[in-house]
């Protein structure tokens, strides 16, 4: 009978650990993890932004005393010059493996339902980060992250309708996607897929099921509570919770007498 437990241990542990290897093997870089631009401030919404980043790898930590790490907020045009943003971060701070970086341009408390989180690092410009409005030509707006230099990830926005298209030459190597979603070629050349808008309180997230970045619009969800410092809350894939219950029916039926 102990042997049994062992085998129905052994048979567990392999059950999770199959999941963990499929959902986190493929994690490599930091990426930009949730974004959080229009606030419920009680004014404009633009108080208490935050931009989070994670770190995929499950092996390295980055330490950005010795990597530089560049934001930029583009305009509705360009990543650098006129309105567009730059913010150089340093110091003695290290990012673990599967760990949170949090920026924001407040220091105030950013948790919600009497949790307290703050920022790892501070900006100071009200807005830091920029929603999009306007036509659709121009709402786009764009968040990119660099590490000494060179581009890491990149994700672009727009209006909350999901109509903001980029219509703009604008530097595309460094846009979110390149390629558009299957259908009819873009009316111009320079057109790249564009994330739909949060509306206000909400984030734009990206997919916790499948941290794994692939560069498509597939990756990102939008979600009704934000989680700065924690993984985005979504519900499991079928799949997964099918294994769990299967598994869990299994040992309740094999020891059931026990």
């Amino acid at each position: 009978m102990l042997g049994k437990k062992i085998i129905a241990t052994k048979i567990l542990a392999i059950l999770f650990f199959s999941v963990s290897v499929n959902l986190y093997a493929a994690s490599t870089s930091l990426v930009i993890n949730e974004l959080f631009y229009f606030t419920d401030d009680g004014g404009a919404g633009d108080t208490g932004q935050w931009l989070e980043l994670r770190n995929l790898s499950t092996t390295e930590s980055i330490d950005l005393s010795a990597t530089l790490l560049t934001v930029e907020i583009s305009s509705s045009t360009v990543w650098q010059g006129g309105t567009a943003l730059s913010y150089n971060i340093s110091g003695s701070h290290i990012i673990a493996p599967g760990e949170y970086f949090l920026i924001s341009n407040t220091a105030d408390n950013l948790g919600i339902g009497g949790d307290f989180i703050y920022a790892d690092y501070v900006v100071s410009d009200i807005p830091f980060l920029r929603r999009g409005v306007g036509s659709v030509n121009t709402s786009t707006r764009g968040v990119r992250i660099k590490l000494d230099g060179d581009i890491i990830d990149s994700v672009l926005y727009g209006r909350t309708d999901g109509t903001s298209v980029n219509t703009q030459q604008l530097d595309v190597d460094g846009y979110f996607v390149l390629n558009p979603p299957a259908g009819p070629p873009p009316t111009n050349p320079s057109q790249v897929s564009i994330l739909a808008g949060t509306a206000q309180g909400n984030s734009l997230g990206r997919d916790q099921i499948t941290p794994i970045d692939t560069d498509q619009l597939s990756d990102w969800e939008l979600f009704a509570t934000p989680t700065p410092q924690a993984g985005n809350t979504t519900v499991p894939e079928p799949s997964v919770v099918l294994l769990f219950l299967a598994g869990a029916m299994y040992f309740k039926r094999y020891f059931k007498n026990f």
